[in-house]
């Protein structure tokens, strides 16, 4: 497995929003609430258990199968974890954000960064599934350069959703 890269790195985005490494004890009490809240897991390609615990939390931290992976925080809220993106050894990506923090633009920025640090440690490509109820994800990743690639249900939930892939090698 890849062991992520630059996770230790703290990227400012905004003021008062940075990606930056996980900080886990502080942040196992907040990721457990938040992948709790079918809010923010309801748009998730991967299957959670029914009730997220605190030993889900730990083992979640404790995985290095990514390219990239930062915790997105809050300066405002004492540093706090407000949400997670990542792209994995295959080249898929992931994101999520609190919902609190939902339609300000923050997540489309937080991509861009992304995308370029991706492209500065040398991943080719990107790909994304955006559940065809979420048009706000698909905004983020069209507003970050990313292609529509086609549709399908071929992910562990069986729901319909949008693919989306960017090329990382023919940009400049």
């Amino acid at each position: 497995m890849t062991t992520a890269v630059a996770s230790k790195k703290v990227i400012q985005i905004r003021p008062n929003i940075v990606l930056g490494p996980y900080q886990n004890e502080k942040d196992t009490p907040r990721l457990v609430s938040y992948l709790n809240d079918k809010t923010v897991t309801g748009n998730f390609g991967t299957v959670l258990p029914d009730v997220y615990t605190t030993g889900n939390a730990l083992e979640f931290l404790k995985r290095d199968n990514y390219k990239l992976h930062y915790s997105i925080r809050s300066l405002e809220q004492d540093d706090d974890l407000i949400g997670d993106i990542a792209i994995y050894s295959d080249g898929r990506f992931g994101y999520w954000l609190a919902p609190e923090f939902w339609n300000k633009g923050i997540m489309t920025q937080v991509v861009g960064e992304l995308v370029r640090e991706a492209k500065a440690v040398g991943v080719d490509k990107i790909m994304a599934e955006v559940h065809t109820s979420n048009p706000a994800s698909k905004a983020v990743l069209t507003r970050n350069g990313f292609g529509f690639v086609g549709e399908g249900r071929d992910n562990p939930k069986g729901v319909l959703v949008w693919k989306y892939e960017l090329d990382l090698s023919t940009m400049s």
